[in-house]
């Protein structure tokens, strides 16, 4: 179709609005990759249209959630990007850090784990906010929980992009449907999420996991942050999810192997390639789950989930933090004096 392809050259990387999930009152989430309108503006009416036609029988305006900062959207421009000033649709900035900022934050806090001493005062609580690691999970579950409004309580479609569409987008979109569907809360429904929504969508795993390469500019632990993501809800609702937090452990763990065909190169273009010649992570997840994957507190429920942004009700992910050290914790028993 002429118009969808005229959609498609004006989004750029040609990832134009894909439906992505429908809830059962056909309110919808769909996702794409930002307009590339440029320093003037240029509009493209088939774009227009196409947002208009996402938004058609619903009497209130379209939510299209631009998951970055606004001064960052704005300095897009200068390379040729851009925003939707629509008629119709109502434009929300996420303020999520980029790529650059997840990676600076990731390794800040794993500077403030090995600085970390029983015989020092140090600077733990400080360093761990100083990484701005929370911060940006918080804006993540901020923005996710706008979606949850606005299609399981006002019944309306959304939009979300980013800058490419294939970061940011992935985890926002991830998370808001582990929230409003039951089925992505089991530990098949999880694998057939990130399958859809990291894999399928075009997540560069090897480029931003460094995965049998040298680590670039563009090496960011994008997905070992979603993990993060889910191990909070976990906690928050700890009967909810069929899975535990051991699963995302194992997950974190095998996508840096390059054992598996699933998580190789950046597309499923460049996976199909190997995929012949490769195992299946998820067929041999699902052959067998060891039974610490499960939760055995798990409670099927069909009621949507909102987890809580505030930090208050964030806790740092010690099996993960502490996977290479021991934690100061540990070491207390060490230290008791005899008489």
């Amino acid at each position: 179709d002429e118009q969808l392809q005229r959609v498609a050259a004006f989004r750029k990387r040609g990832r134009l609005p894909t439906l992505s999930w429908c809830s059962s009152s056909f309110a919808s989430l769909w996702r794409c990759a930002q307009p590339m309108e440029g320093l003037l503006g240029q509009p493209e009416s088939s774009d227009e249209r196409m947002l208009s036609a996402i938004r058609c029988g619903k009497d209130q305006q379209l939510l299209v959630l631009d998951l970055r900062p606004r001064k960052a959207a704005y300095a897009n421009k200068c390379n040729g990007g851009g925003f939707e000033n629509y008629d119709g649709c109502r434009l929300v900035f996420g303020n999520i850090d980029n790529v650059h900022g997840v990676r600076d934050a990731w390794k800040k806090m794993g500077q403030a784990v090995s600085g970390l001493s029983n015989d020092e005062v140090g600077s733990w609580f400080k360093d761990v906010a100083n990484s701005g690691w929370y911060d940006i999970m918080g804006a993540i579950f901020q923005c996710a929980n706008m979606v949850i409004h606005e299609i399981d309580v006002l019944k309306c479609n959304v939009l979300i992009h980013c800058s490419d569409g294939w970061d940011r987008t992935a985890q926002v979109s991830s998370v808001a449907m582990l929230c409003m569907d039951p089925h992505y809360r089991t530990l098949r429904g999880l694998l057939l999420l990130i399958q859809k929504e990291f894999c399928s969508f075009g997540h560069r795993f090897r480029t931003r996991l460094a995965n049998g390469e040298k680590p670039t500019s563009e090496y960011s632990p994008i997905f070992l942050q979603w993990l993060e993501c889910v191990h909070q809800m976990t906690q928050q609702f700890p009967t909810a999810f069929e899975f535990t937090s051991s699963l995302l452990l194992h997950l974190g763990r095998e996508v840096l192997t390059n054992r598996w065909g699933t998580f190789l190169g950046d597309c499923e273009q460049e996976r199909s390639k190997v995929r012949p010649e490769t195992l299946s992570f998820w067929s041999t997840l699902l052959a067998g789950p060891s039974a610490e994957f499960l939760n055995s507190r798990y409670v099927a429920t069909t009621e949507t989930l909102r987890p809580s942004p505030s930090q208050v009700n964030l806790k740092v992910w010690e099996e993960y933090w502490f996977r290479f050290r021991i934690h100061p914790r540990d070491e207390l028993t060490e230290r008791i004096v005899g008489p």
